[in-house]
């Protein structure tokens, strides 16, 4: 087998084995339920999706991605986190009954019969107290999300037991995506982009600028903490793959298109890697803010052009992203 194709196997085995390992830790945080305990001390095994001003959405623990369920936190005693923590509601206060003054009956009348009093608990409309058997929520659960990025790429070069990198590039990116929960805190997140990345390098006094546009695919698994107050922090890395659809190499004067070809002294056209983010959700917005970065873990230079040399690109900045569907 080719040298050059063993390593680009090798390497991409290695990000399908990380991604892989992701998941399994993924998968053995998350066994335990919260339990949301009612006022009458029953329990449900929960997965909590959403705590508002009035009501707590769930899922059931036994079907983590079915139907969302909502639960009114007058009808919550507490709430059970599967970390340990503890998050109590007020119980429904109930007003006593206020006896009231009646005058005596007038002569030849019959005292009038005393109305059964009632406290405010027992005229309360029957369902407050039935079942809390939750309802539907009409709100998507899994979002489709669009975001936009801007920071910096390199492209760093190492062989012969050195290592150099070039000049930064500002970079941007765009694209969708969309949330699949796994769990109250873990969801996958597929992410298609368009992405501009490339790298300045020196050679003697002229400097050539490699820029290349990107579609890639993202599949990174994120961990999400509780919501509280409307804020939710996320974090997490997967694989990804990228094609170039075009690039071109410019010395500040003249600018040539990159053909992507054996042939040439350029780039592959195919590279993969692992690439990371972390943010937080704003409070009453559909909206995000995040860091990102993507490390490449295939050559992005052919063998015959640069000799035994590795060329990788990688890249960090900062984006934003909005959740269509939810307000």
């Amino acid at each position: 087998m080719n040298p050059a194709r063993f390593t680009l196997l090798s390497r991409f085995t290695l990000a399908l084995l990380l991604s892989l390992a992701l998941h399994q830790s993924a998968l053995a945080q998350a066994r335990k339920a919260d339990q949301i305990v009612k006022l009458d001390n029953s329990a449900i095994e929960a997965a909590i999706n959403e705590i508002d001003e009035t009501s707590v959405s769930y899922r059931r623990f036994s079907n983590p991605t079915g139907p969302v369920y909502r639960i009114a936190k007058s009808e919550i005693k507490y709430i059970l986190y599967a970390n340990g923590e503890m998050e109590k509601f007020s119980e429904l206060k109930t007003t006593p009954a206020v006896a009231s003054k009646k005058s005596p009956p007038a002569a030849g009348k019959k005292a009038p019969v005393d109305a059964p009093t009632r406290t405010v608990a027992e005229t309360a409309p029957a369902e407050k107290f039935a079942s809390a058997e939750p309802r539907r929520q009409a709100a998507p659960s899994n979002p489709l999300s669009v975001s936009v990025g801007a920071g910096l790429s390199l492209l760093s070069t190492s062989g012969g037991g050195t290592s150099v990198a070039s000049d930064p590039l500002l970079s941007f990116r765009a694209g969708v995506s969309k949330t699949f929960s796994l769990f109250s805190f873990i969801a996958l997140m597929p992410t298609l982009e368009i992405a501009r990345m490339g790298g300045v390098v020196d050679v003697g006094s002229i400097k050539y600028t490699t820029s290349v546009f990107y579609g890639q695919l993202s599949l990174p698994i994120l961990f999400r903490t509780p919501d509280r107050g409307g804020i939710r922090f996320f974090g997490g890395a997967g694989p990804y793959l990228a094609v170039a659809a075009l690039g071109t190499r410019s010395d500040g004067e003249n600018s040539v298109a990159m053909k992507f070809s054996k042939d040439e002294d350029g780039l592959q056209r195919l590279h993969f890697g692992i690439g990371g983010q972390a943010g937080v959700g704003l409070p009453r917005m559909p909206l995000s803010v995040y860091g990102y970065y993507t490390l490449s873990l295939s050559n992005l230079a052919y063998a015959n052009g640069v000799g035994n040399a590795t060329l990788s690109l990688n890249s960090f900045g900062a984006g934003i992203r909005y959740d269509l569907g939810r307000r």
